[in-house]
Protein backbone atom coordinates (compact mmCIF):
# COMPACT_ATOMS: atom_id res chain seq x y z
CA UNK A 1 0.00 0.00 0.00
CA UNK A 2 1.26 3.44 -0.92
CA UNK A 3 1.38 5.66 2.15
CA UNK A 4 1.16 8.91 0.16
CA UNK A 5 -2.22 7.86 -1.26
CA UNK A 6 -3.41 6.68 2.18
CA UNK A 7 -2.43 10.01 3.76
CA UNK A 8 -4.12 11.87 0.91
CA UNK A 9 -7.28 9.78 1.35
CA UNK A 10 -7.46 10.41 5.10
CA UNK A 11 -6.73 14.10 4.70
CA UNK A 12 -9.28 14.60 1.93
CA UNK A 13 -11.97 12.67 3.86
CA UNK A 14 -11.31 14.74 7.00
CA UNK A 15 -11.33 18.00 5.00
CA UNK A 16 -14.60 16.95 3.34
CA UNK A 17 -16.23 16.40 6.74
CA UNK A 18 -14.97 19.77 8.01
CA UNK A 19 -16.21 21.49 4.84
CA UNK A 20 -19.65 19.89 5.26
CA UNK A 21 -19.78 21.18 8.83
CA UNK A 22 -18.81 24.67 7.66
CA UNK A 23 -21.62 24.66 5.07
CA UNK A 24 -24.06 23.45 7.73
CA UNK A 25 -23.13 26.38 9.99
CA UNK A 26 -23.40 28.96 7.24
CA UNK A 27 -26.37 27.74 5.20
CA UNK A 28 -28.98 29.35 7.50
CA UNK A 29 -27.11 32.57 8.22
CA UNK A 30 -29.04 35.48 6.76
CA UNK A 31 -25.98 37.71 6.43
CA UNK A 32 -24.12 35.23 4.18
CA UNK A 33 -24.43 35.90 0.48
CA UNK A 34 -25.37 33.12 -1.90
CA UNK A 35 -21.98 33.48 -3.63
CA UNK A 36 -20.20 32.40 -0.44
CA UNK A 37 -22.43 29.34 -0.06
CA UNK A 38 -21.89 28.45 -3.72
CA UNK A 39 -18.11 28.75 -3.26
CA UNK A 40 -18.21 26.37 -0.28
CA UNK A 41 -20.31 23.88 -2.26
CA UNK A 42 -17.84 24.06 -5.19
CA UNK A 43 -14.97 23.31 -2.79
CA UNK A 44 -16.95 20.35 -1.44
CA UNK A 45 -17.46 19.05 -4.98
CA UNK A 46 -13.72 19.36 -5.66
CA UNK A 47 -12.97 17.33 -2.53
CA UNK A 48 -15.41 14.62 -3.58
CA UNK A 49 -13.85 14.47 -7.05
CA UNK A 50 -10.43 14.32 -5.41
CA UNK A 51 -11.60 11.33 -3.37
CA UNK A 52 -12.73 9.56 -6.52
CA UNK A 53 -9.40 10.30 -8.21
CA UNK A 54 -7.47 8.97 -5.22
CA UNK A 55 -9.24 5.67 -5.70
CA UNK A 56 -7.04 5.08 -8.76
CA UNK A 57 -4.01 3.07 -7.71
CA UNK A 58 -2.11 4.24 -10.78
CA UNK A 59 -1.91 7.74 -9.35
CA UNK A 60 1.62 9.18 -9.44
CA UNK A 61 3.39 10.46 -6.36
CA UNK A 62 3.26 14.04 -7.70
CA UNK A 63 -0.51 13.76 -8.21
CA UNK A 64 -1.03 12.41 -4.70
CA UNK A 65 1.13 15.21 -3.26
CA UNK A 66 -0.94 17.78 -5.16
CA UNK A 67 -4.08 16.24 -3.60
CA UNK A 68 -2.51 16.48 -0.14
CA UNK A 69 -1.52 20.12 -0.64
CA UNK A 70 -4.98 21.05 -1.96
CA UNK A 71 -6.63 19.23 0.93
CA UNK A 72 -4.42 21.07 3.46
CA UNK A 73 -5.22 24.46 1.90
CA UNK A 74 -8.95 23.70 1.86
CA UNK A 75 -8.79 22.36 5.42
CA UNK A 76 -7.12 25.55 6.67
CA UNK A 77 -9.70 27.68 4.86
CA UNK A 78 -12.57 25.61 6.30
CA UNK A 79 -11.20 25.69 9.86
CA UNK A 80 -10.63 29.45 9.60
CA UNK A 81 -14.25 29.91 8.43
CA UNK A 82 -15.60 27.78 11.29
CA UNK A 83 -13.53 29.59 13.93
CA UNK A 84 -14.60 32.97 12.55
CA UNK A 85 -18.21 31.79 12.49
CA UNK A 86 -18.08 30.64 16.11
CA UNK A 87 -16.33 33.82 17.21
CA UNK A 88 -19.02 36.04 15.71
CA UNK A 89 -21.97 33.77 16.50
CA UNK A 90 -23.21 36.08 19.27
CA UNK A 91 -23.79 38.95 16.85
CA UNK A 92 -25.19 36.88 14.01
CA UNK A 93 -28.77 35.84 13.53
CA UNK A 94 -30.14 33.08 11.36
CA UNK A 95 -33.33 33.15 9.32
CA UNK A 96 -34.87 30.85 11.86
CA UNK A 97 -33.95 33.00 14.86
CA UNK A 98 -35.24 36.15 13.13
CA UNK A 99 -38.51 34.40 12.29
CA UNK A 100 -38.90 33.22 15.89
CA UNK A 101 -38.21 36.74 17.17
CA UNK A 102 -40.69 38.56 14.93
CA UNK A 103 -43.37 35.92 15.52
CA UNK A 104 -43.33 36.91 19.19
CA UNK A 105 -44.42 40.42 18.22
CA UNK A 106 -48.12 41.27 18.48
CA UNK A 107 -47.60 43.78 15.67
CA UNK A 108 -47.58 42.68 12.04
CA UNK A 109 -44.31 42.71 10.10
CA UNK A 110 -43.89 42.18 6.35
CA UNK A 111 -40.70 42.63 4.30
CA UNK A 112 -40.87 42.37 0.51
CA UNK A 113 -38.41 42.33 -2.37
CA UNK A 114 -38.63 44.68 -5.36
CA UNK A 115 -41.21 42.38 -7.00
CA UNK A 116 -43.37 42.53 -3.83
CA UNK A 117 -42.68 38.88 -3.02
CA UNK A 118 -42.58 38.07 0.68
CA UNK A 119 -39.13 37.76 2.26
CA UNK A 120 -40.10 37.95 5.93
CA UNK A 121 -43.61 37.84 7.37
CA UNK A 122 -44.63 37.08 10.94
CA UNK A 123 -47.69 35.15 12.08
CA UNK A 124 -49.70 38.26 13.03
CA UNK A 125 -49.29 39.83 9.60
CA UNK A 126 -49.95 36.57 7.76
CA UNK A 127 -53.19 36.03 9.69
CA UNK A 128 -54.37 39.56 8.83
CA UNK A 129 -53.44 39.18 5.15
CA UNK A 130 -55.35 35.89 4.98
CA UNK A 131 -58.45 37.50 6.48
CA UNK A 132 -58.17 40.42 4.08
CA UNK A 133 -57.55 37.98 1.21
CA UNK A 134 -54.45 39.89 0.16
CA UNK A 135 -51.73 37.66 -1.31
CA UNK A 136 -50.10 39.95 -3.89
CA UNK A 137 -49.69 43.64 -4.76
CA UNK A 138 -49.60 44.30 -1.04
CA UNK A 139 -49.06 48.07 -1.20
CA UNK A 140 -51.91 48.87 -3.60
CA UNK A 141 -54.36 46.35 -2.10
CA UNK A 142 -53.96 47.71 1.43
CA UNK A 143 -54.26 51.27 0.15
CA UNK A 144 -57.49 50.36 -1.67
CA UNK A 145 -59.22 48.66 1.27
CA UNK A 146 -58.23 51.30 3.84
CA UNK A 147 -61.00 53.35 5.42
CA UNK A 148 -58.77 56.33 6.02
CA UNK A 149 -55.26 57.51 5.10
CA UNK A 150 -53.00 59.59 7.35
CA UNK A 151 -49.65 60.23 5.62
CA UNK A 152 -48.21 56.71 5.17
CA UNK A 153 -50.62 55.16 7.68
CA UNK A 154 -53.78 53.38 6.57
CA UNK A 155 -56.73 52.53 8.84
CA UNK A 156 -58.04 49.06 7.99
CA UNK A 157 -60.84 47.07 9.65
CA UNK A 158 -60.18 43.35 10.06
CA UNK A 159 -63.02 41.36 11.63
CA UNK A 160 -64.46 44.68 12.88
CA UNK A 161 -61.19 45.48 14.64
CA UNK A 162 -59.15 48.53 13.71
CA UNK A 163 -55.53 48.19 12.56
CA UNK A 164 -53.09 50.83 11.37
CA UNK A 165 -50.93 49.67 8.44
CA UNK A 166 -47.75 51.68 7.89
CA UNK A 167 -46.40 51.38 4.33
CA UNK A 168 -42.74 52.13 3.67
CA UNK A 169 -42.21 51.74 -0.07
CA UNK A 170 -38.61 52.94 0.12
CA UNK A 171 -37.57 49.89 2.14
CA UNK A 172 -40.37 47.58 0.90
CA UNK A 173 -41.80 47.18 4.40
CA UNK A 174 -45.29 47.06 5.87
CA UNK A 175 -45.93 47.07 9.60
CA UNK A 176 -49.24 47.18 11.43
CA UNK A 177 -50.53 47.49 14.98
CA UNK A 178 -53.89 47.15 16.67
CA UNK A 179 -55.69 50.44 17.46
CA UNK A 180 -59.15 48.98 18.10
CA UNK A 181 -59.57 50.50 21.59
CA UNK A 182 -58.44 53.92 20.37
CA UNK A 183 -60.67 53.63 17.30
CA UNK A 184 -63.77 52.78 19.37
CA UNK A 185 -63.00 55.54 21.86
CA UNK A 186 -62.57 57.98 18.99
CA UNK A 187 -65.93 56.87 17.53
CA UNK A 188 -67.65 57.47 20.89
CA UNK A 189 -66.04 60.89 21.25
CA UNK A 190 -66.94 61.76 17.68
CA UNK A 191 -70.59 60.82 18.33
CA UNK A 192 -70.66 62.87 21.52
CA UNK A 193 -69.06 65.83 19.76
CA UNK A 194 -71.67 65.60 17.02
CA UNK A 195 -74.50 65.61 19.59
CA UNK A 196 -72.92 68.57 21.40
CA UNK A 197 -72.56 70.41 18.10
CA UNK A 198 -76.22 69.79 17.25
CA UNK A 199 -77.31 71.03 20.68
CA UNK A 200 -75.12 74.10 20.33
CA UNK A 201 -76.66 74.84 16.95
CA UNK A 202 -80.16 74.58 18.46
CA UNK A 203 -79.20 76.91 21.29
CA UNK A 204 -77.68 79.42 18.88
CA UNK A 205 -80.77 79.27 16.65
CA UNK A 206 -82.99 79.84 19.68
CA UNK A 207 -80.95 82.84 20.78
CA UNK A 208 -80.84 84.32 17.32
CA UNK A 209 -84.60 83.82 16.76
CA UNK A 210 -85.90 84.74 20.20
CA UNK A 211 -88.09 87.58 18.85
CA UNK A 212 -89.57 85.29 16.24
CA UNK A 213 -90.36 82.69 18.90
CA UNK A 214 -91.99 85.31 21.15
CA UNK A 215 -94.11 86.60 18.24
CA UNK A 216 -95.16 83.05 17.47
CA UNK A 217 -96.23 82.59 21.08
CA UNK A 218 -98.30 85.77 20.99
CA UNK A 219 -99.96 84.75 17.74
CA UNK A 220 -100.76 81.36 19.21
CA UNK A 221 -102.24 82.95 22.32
CA UNK A 222 -104.42 85.24 20.16
CA UNK A 223 -105.61 82.25 18.16
CA UNK A 224 -106.48 80.40 21.35
CA UNK A 225 -108.44 83.44 22.67
CA UNK A 226 -110.26 83.82 19.34
CA UNK A 227 -111.20 80.15 19.39
CA UNK A 228 -112.46 80.52 22.96
CA UNK A 229 -114.62 83.53 21.98
CA UNK A 230 -116.06 81.66 19.00
CA UNK A 231 -116.83 78.70 21.20
CA UNK A 232 -118.61 80.94 23.76
CA UNK A 233 -120.69 82.69 21.08
CA UNK A 234 -121.61 79.35 19.61
CA UNK A 235 -122.79 78.08 23.00
CA UNK A 236 -124.88 81.26 23.59
CA UNK A 237 -126.44 81.11 20.11
CA UNK A 238 -127.28 77.45 20.54
CA UNK A 239 -128.92 78.09 23.89
CA UNK A 240 -131.09 80.88 22.36
CA UNK A 241 -132.32 78.61 19.59
CA UNK A 242 -133.07 75.88 22.07
CA UNK A 243 -135.37 78.19 24.01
Amino acid sequence: MRYDILIADILVVFTTIVQLYKIYLNIDRIEFKKAIIIKDIVILCILIIDLLVLGDNNLTTIESMISIILAIIMLIEAIYGIVKNKKNSKVRMSNKSIKEAIDLSKDGILVLNNQEDKIIVNETMQELLDKLQVNSNYFSNIENIALKKINTNYLVLVDNKAWIFNINKKYNEITCFNVDEEYKLHAILEKQNKEIQENNEKILWTLENMQYIENEKEVQEMKNKFHDLLRTEFVITASIFNK
